[in-house]
């Protein structure tokens, strides 16, 4: 399948994606030049149906944009600013899955305000972890901090602290983690 035979790159569509030809019948009936893509509230992205699938609009803008019909196996449409309904093409870029994985956003679970540090429960006792991913192994990485050692607040300071200095060691090194990731 085409996509460009079917869509094309329409700014001033509220998803920035229009269609190409007339589609559908009857009150489903589109018009080339119509916008295209419905706001999926599951997951916050824009979605196209073609052929009784959906597609998400992000990806299908940065495929009709570099001329491809596929995206390259293990990579995704990124969307840079975080923003899942901004389709601008500057806005969208193709990243491995392990790079979107270190760039997602803070968790709406997340007890301790940053981003890859959580309390742990282990029978009795509670630490506050510090997790971070090698880029370059894609090796999960822990640190514990003894909420009975050290007390609760200094725990998750220390648990804090040490996985920035760990993202700020890996970003020296090529792991683009971004501002969104609780840096």
């Amino acid at each position: 399948m085409n996509l460009s035979d079917y869509f094309h790159i329409d700014p001033s569509s509220i998803s920035g994606l229009a269609w190409s030809i007339k589609i559908g019948r009857g009150r489903g009936f589109k018009k080339p030049g119509e916008s295209t893509g419905c706001f999926d509230s599951k997951d916050g992205y824009f979605v196209a149906g073609l052929h009784g699938k959906n597609f998400k609009v992000h990806n299908i803008i940065w495929m009709l944009a570099n001329y491809v019909n596929d995206l390259p196996d293990g990579m995704i449409v990124d969307h840079v600013n975080g923003n899942r309904t901004d389709n601008r093409l500057e806005n969208l870029r193709l990243i491995s899955i392990a790079e979107n994985r270190r760039n997602a956003k803070k968790l709406n679970t997340n007890t301790s305000g940053t981003t890859g540090v959580y309390l742990h429960k282990q029978k009795q006792y509670l630490y506050w972890v510090a997790v971070w991913y090698d880029h370059k192994t894609n090796k999960k990485h822990d640190k514990f901090f003894s909420v009975m050692k050290y007390g609760n607040d200094d725990a998750k300071t220390l648990a804090i602290n040490y996985r920035n200095q760990a993202i700020v060691q890996m970003n020296h090194s090529g792991a683009n983690y971004s501002e969104r990731h609780g840096l």
